[in-house]
């Protein structure tokens, strides 16, 4: 029993003497080690940021410090509920108007990658790097104030592009002789003393009356031109219309024109045709009269012929053509009975029976 006492005691010796010779560096923190003994090259900062985790620590021979290493807030606000024991009062500043303003203001800043160690040579451990940080950043954001106009802290383009070169300014500075990183800066509040918010609130308003009188202005030229163009589209509207109607009434008249004289000289086509065709008809008319009167002349003519003492035998074939060929007596052997003379020497045999001169050819 007595030794398992001993060695219970032991253990929990043990135990403690680990625990005594280990550090535990939380994530949030940079590790800071410090030897106490050593030589002049080795002893004192190790020169190095060490991250989260559990690194030896032997009592008396070496001790750890601790950074914050998240983002760190400086405040500088008149608002002692807002105001932390690192925070400063607002920033007393004077514009390029010469007015006298109070500026509040806040900063977020953290210990650049790497330089947690020349950070806690300057500032010592904890956060008091904070503090160097809020007295480095208010008299640049005094200065960037003398900057501006009155008129700019409430033009928020202007007041946009002073706080754009604070942060470039600040940034800078805050890098090269602190090893902080500036992450924002914002100007949150801009107050003038009373009297002279007054006058402001007077001269911002006059400056709004102005403008809106020039919009009304404006609105009443655009009004104005707008009127303008109106009247000008319903002039051409008009004007359009009007050509329109000249137009078509131009097409009508010259249809109406090109109709009649279409008309026209379809009419004369055909009284020209008509004439025409009642000269042809009379030109034929008087061409069958004359072929008829020289018909009737040349029947004339041959009857006279065949009158003539000559020609009996043409009469006694003309007067056997028309006698009744039944009561003449054919041969019916031969081809006799196909000749006209032949014929003819048959009728002037018949004729001669019956008295009649003999028949003799006629003369040609």
């Amino acid at each position: 029993m007595r030794r398992l006492l001993v060695l219970l005691m032991v253990a929990i010796l043990l135990g403690f003497l680990a625990a005594a010779s280990c550090r535990r560096i939380p994530p949030d923190h940079i590790g800071i080690r410090v030897l106490n003994v050593g030589g002049d090259t080795t002893k004192g900062l190790v020169p190095q940021d060490f991250d989260a985790g559990f690194y030896r620590s032997i009592w008396l021979w070496e001790r750890w410090d601790t950074l914050p290493r998240a983002v760190q807030k400086v405040s500088f606000t008149d608002l002692t509920d807002q105001r932390g024991s690192l925070d400063g009062p607002s920033i007393s500043a004077k514009t390029k108007d010469g007015d006298s303003v109070s500026v509040e203001a806040s900063i977020l800043v953290r210990i650049a990658e790497g330089k947690g160690h020349v950070v806690y040579v300057d500032s010592g451990p904890g956060e008091n790097f904070i503090r160097l940080a809020r007295d480095l950043s208010a008299p640049e954001i005094a200065n960037t104030v003398a900057t501006m106009r009155t008129e700019d802290i409430y033009d928020k383009k202007r007041r946009r592009e002073a706080v754009t070169s604070l942060y470039e300014r600040l940034r800078t500075k805050l890098l090269t002789q602190k090893s902080l990183e500036l992450v924002s800066v914002e100007l949150t509040e801009v107050r003038y003393d009373a009297k002279y918010e007054e006058q402001l609130r007077k001269k911002k308003v006059n400056s709004e009356n102005k403008r809106l009188e020039v919009s009304l202005q404006e609105k009443a030229t655009q009004g104005g031109e707008r009127d303008k163009i109106i009247q000008t589209t319903d002039n051409l509207v008009k004007e359009i219309q009007n050509r329109l109607k000249n137009k078509q009434s131009d097409i009508s008249v010259n249809t109406l024109k090109r109709k009649q004289e279409i008309e026209s000289e379809a009419l004369k086509k055909a009284e020209t045709r008509k004439a025409e065709a009642l000269q042809a008809r009379l030109g034929m008319a008087a061409e069958g009269s004359q072929k008829l009167k020289e018909a009737e002349a040349y029947a004339a003519d041959l009857q006279r012929r065949a009158l003539e003492p000559d020609q009996g035998n043409y009469v006694a074939y003309v007067t056997a053509q028309n006698f009744p060929v039944k009561s003449v007596t054919m041969p019916s052997v031969g081809v006799d009975w196909l000749s006209p003379i032949r014929l003819a020497a048959q009728a002037g045999a018949f004729l001669q029976a019956a008295g009649a001169a003999p028949p003799t050819p006629p003369k040609n």
